[in-house]
């Protein structure tokens, strides 16, 4: 007997975990959790100031902007 392979991509994947946790945990939770996971993913590429603390924003005249 062969062995049979399956092949399943990420996207998929993810579509049935959104799909699973959506009858779960309700739709507003889980947005609540993706927005908390982009988050952090975010704060891992960018750091920590990137999403939290003082942001310097350039303007077109050269001046910088504190946010």
């Amino acid at each position: 007997m062969s062995d049979r392979t399956t092949t399943i991509t990420i996207t998929e994947v993810d579509d049935r975990l959104i799909n699973d946790l959506k009858n779960a945990i309700g739709e507003k939770n889980l947005i609540t959790i993706i927005r908390f996971c982009i988050r952090e993913q975010h704060k891992k590429i960018f750091g920590e100031n990137a999403i939290y603390g003082e942001q310097k924003l350039q303007t077109g005249n050269g001046n910088e902007v504190r946010r």
